[in-house]
């Protein structure tokens, strides 16, 4: 195979990962949510499966990966980031009352947005609102600037705004953004060069965010009861931790953290990350499913045993989405 077709075939699987990571992440880490750090106990990598979420099919995923399919098809629809089509695609979900787990920020922006008691640039919570429901769906948005990463503090902003507007929010789906850009654009492992270009990307946003990310080889290095400790607790006065049967809570700047941590310690084994974040307790589903896009854009969807993929909800569409906009990104010139 010609040296360009094989380049070609590897950056779709890293987008189609991607999307994938994000859903496999997402259904594994849903039925945790909530729970303490250890959840899955010895379980094996080798066997972890589906459990089923209340009133669901095994292999349901829910608001993370359905927002990150709202991304990845308004990309699509635009060929760039816009935020009226963004917000229009999220909009969807609630409008036709298939959200599962809305987060409130999300529920209480596109309430506001579908009513008409504000645009897409207005309707979003404000500062003091920095949950993880911007950083969640950032994934194609590091997808579409993996070639031109100046973009994406200026796309993330646009991208977060239609349900937050506080700047750590935006900072959080630049960092996982970055970091998935980092990786489809890599053609080896570099874990410090990926920490300084994300931490470098966040600093042009949020200064403090930016120095919490400096610390992950600290962390990485560190005890595990340590780690986790100041990640859960990270940029929260006292903690917060508790309140979430002492795992990672729904704030964005843990959530972020806690992802990066759990693909640094397993970069080669996307399973294994995604087991180290549930295990992490609390908004498992959502460090699960950012956890796995960014283990999806550096190793691709083949490293997903197949049981997980064809055990996920919709895998075929959303494979199929993953390569439409590869596609797309091709076409306008990647």
């Amino acid at each position: 195979m010609p040296e360009h077709e094989m380049d070609s075939g590897i950056l779709k699987d890293k987008f189609v990962g991607t999307l994938i990571g994000t859903g496999i992440g997402d259904a594994l880490g849903a039925p945790f949510e909530g729970s303490g750090p250890n959840a899955l106990g010895p379980q094996s990598c080798d066997t972890i499966d589906y459990l089923r979420l209340s009133g669901y099919p095994k292999g349901q995923y829910t608001d993370d990966t359905q927002l990150t399919i709202a991304m990845a098809r308004a990309i699509v629809k635009d060929r760039c980031i816009r935020g009226d089509t963004v917000a229009e695609e999220i909009a969807t979900f609630w409008r036709t009352g298939e959200i599962i787990g809305e987060g409130m920020a999300c529920g209480e922006a596109m309430r506001r947005y579908i009513s008409g008691a504000a645009d897409w640039e207005t309707c979003g919570t404000g500062p003091g609102r920095a949950g993880n429901g911007s950083a969640m769906r950032a994934g194609p948005v590091g997808l579409w600037d993996f070639d031109d990463p100046d973009r994406i503090p200026s796309d993330s902003r646009t991208a977060t705004i239609m349900t937050h507007t506080d700047e750590r929010a935006i900072a959080g789906t630049a960092a996982v953004a970055r970091a998935v850009a980092y990786f489809v654009a890599a053609d080896s492992f570099d874990p410090v060069g990926m920490v300084s270009a994300v931490a470098s990307c966040v600093e042009k946003i949020h200064p403090g965010f930016a120095g919490l990310l400096r610390k992950l080889p600290e962390w990485l290095d560190a005890p595990y009861e340590t780690a986790h400790r100041e990640i859960r607790d990270a940029a929260q006065p006292g903690g917060a931790g508790g309140a979430w049967s002492g795992g990672i809570t729904p704030f964005v700047i843990p959530t972020v953290l806690a992802a990066l941590y759990c693909f640094l310690k397993s970069p080669a084994d996307p399973v294994e990350s995604i087991v180290r974040a549930i295990n992490m307790g609390g908004d498992t589903d959502t460090v699960a499913a950012i956890t796995g896009a960014i283990a999806g854009s550096h190793n691709g969807a083949d490293a997903f045993p197949e049981r997980l993929i064809k055990g996920l909800k919709d895998a075929d569409c959303i494979a199929q989405l993953g390569g439409e906009l590869f596609d797309t990104k091709l076409s306008a010139g990647a």
